[in-house]
């Protein structure tokens, strides 16, 4: 009887030491695989977090549209960084990949010049005339003016009702606006003609009712035709949609971060969105449109301006009243302005928040949160045309956000990130 007492302890015991050595073998594995998790996860937070200084750096780097560089950041974290810049409508793209033993990520960014406390709210270039402030237009911030400064005027028995020309200090400005630079430039003519590489260039014909998404991180995919109407269509992403005519958008319409390109775009009255429109023509926006942050139109002609009297034609970029665009509206036309007519009006009670540049004529009856920057206004009322008169028409730049990026001109030192893409 105290032999078999003595054997099944002797089962017990080794059956108690096999299952603390089953527990032991799993505690260990378990903390290894902890220790080895928790590396990989901070390497992989390490390669994360270096991706986004990664592009921040890239803004700072002075990098040249086109190149790939090895960013050298001065981390030792065994984590290889590249930046990569392009174009993407008047606005800047910056792709940063970091990679670290088997981690990779890839952040994509939208960039543009940026803002100082300083930036003046108006830059009118200097045409040897004064500007003339009529009605109820206000200028809250910084002027840049002409010589001959600027007066308060009269149009059809309105004059100027305001007790100080300008809230803020008054500058003087020269015989040239700021400049885009040439290779940005360069790129929008280019995109216009459609002067794409093949190696990039990869189409898909257009579909309504379904939705089209393509990501930033891969190549731009174009969808191409003469005359494109995008009702009823839903575009996300890197998606360049090209007409060699026209393109019209409407209400049902539903387009994110898309790049528009066309002689002439129509945008209908109640399109919400954010998108860009890049035109050789002109740009029409209806009422009751709500474009957001960082949207732009552009109107970019590439013949040269007739010189003579051109009055009743439409403006270029036409943004109509009760319409919100936040981003950028931006005219540039080859040749000296001898026109009559504007080449940017924004009517009455539409708001733009972010920047204006215009190489002509600007009609601004409307309100600009922002920055402005042109050759010349113009107000055209009861068949009469005022020449450098800015009638009723307010800007105000104390409310823009310092991070607002915007259009990038030759000599910009300060640029911001407008947006993550994906």
């Amino acid at each position: 009887m105290m032999g078999r007492i003595q054997a099944g302890a002797l089962q017990f015991v080794l059956f108690i030491g096999a299952v603390i050595a089953v527990l032991l073998l799993a505690f260990v594995l378990l903390s290894y695989t902890h220790a080895r998790f928790g590396k990989s996860a901070d390497r992989f937070v390490d390669t994360l977090k270096t991706a986004d200084l990664g592009v921040a750096y890239a803004l700072k780097s002075g990098m040249r549209p086109g190149d790939t560089l090895d960013l050298d950041m001065g981390l030792e974290k065994g984590v290889m960084v590249k930046g990569i810049k392009e174009y993407w409508g008047v606005f800047e793209k910056y792709g940063v990949v970091a990679t670290a033993s088997k981690h990779r990520f890839t952040k994509v960014a939208l960039a543009g010049g940026g803002v100082t406390p300083d930036s003046p709210v108006l830059y009118l270039q200097d045409n040897e005339r004064p500007l003339i402030i009529v009605g109820t237009a206000k200028i809250s911030g910084d002027a840049l003016l002409p010589k001959q400064g600027i007066r308060p005027g009269n149009i059809s028995g309105h004059s100027y009702y305001h007790s100080r020309l300008v809230y803020g200090r008054q500058g003087t400005s020269t015989k040239t606006l700021p400049k885009l630079g040439t290779g940005h430039l360069d790129y929008l003519k280019q995109l216009l003609a459609l002067n794409t590489s093949a190696t990039t260039l990869e189409e898909r014909p257009l579909v309504r009712l379904r939705e089209i998404k393509n990501s930033f991180k891969r190549p731009t995919q174009f969808i191409r035709g003469h005359v494109l109407d995008l009702s009823e269509t839903r575009i996300t992403g890197n998606v360049v949609v090209w007409a060699a005519q026209k393109i019209r958008v409407d209400a049902s319409s539903i387009l994110t971060d898309v790049l528009l390109v066309a002689p002439e775009i129509e945008i209908g009255p109640g399109v919400k969105g954010n998108f860009q429109a890049v035109a050789s023509k002109r740009i029409d926006v209806g009422r009751n449109c709500e474009l957001f942050y960082p949207s732009a139109l552009a109107v970019i002609e590439t013949a040269p301006i007739k010189k003579e009297n051109t009055l009743g034609e439409p403006p270029n970029i036409y943004v109509a009243p009760r319409t919100q665009i936040r981003g950028a509206l931006l005219y540039l036309g080859d040749g000296e302005t001898q026109r009559f007519s504007p080449q940017i009006k924004v009517d009455t009670d539409a708001h733009i928040t972010g920047e204006i540049h215009c190489a002509a004529n600007l009609e601004l009856k409307g309100n600009l949160t922002g920055h402005l920057s042109t050759h010349s206004f113009i107000a055209l009322e009861n068949g009469s045309i005022y020449q450098n008169h800015l009638y009723n028409g307010t800007m105000d730049n104390r409310d823009l956000p310092l991070q607002f990026a915007g259009l990038t001109f030759e000599g910009t030192e300060t640029k911001n990130l407008g947006k993550w893409l994906y």
